[in-house]
């Protein structure tokens, strides 16, 4: 990702509504909370693999999915097809 422009981030921001700056304030809330992933300048399949297997170990100790009680008839479920707004049967 390229660098940062802070002053065009700055003069967008200005442009911003109170009710647009307070959604704004969530949004960096909830970018703040986020685990801070590093950034990989090894492109090897071991290192993205590494990274792979952090990821899911941050995920398992935040509880991610813990509310599922059947994987497979949560697949089942997630991939059951469904009516398509705007189409006929």
């Amino acid at each position: 990702m390229g660098e940062v422009n802070v002053q065009l981030i700055t003069e967008e921001i200005n442009t911003l509504t109170p009710r647009q700056l307070e959604e704004v304030m969530h949004f960096v809330g909830y970018l703040k909370s986020l685990p801070i992933t590093p950034q990989c300048q090894d492109e090897s399949e071991e290192t993205r693999q590494e990274v792979i297997k952090n990821s899911l170990k941050l995920l398992h100790k935040a509880g991610t999915f813990s509310d599922i009680d059947d994987p497979v008839e949560w697949q089942r479920e997630v991939r059951t097809d469904r009516q398509l707004p705007g189409r006929a049967n």
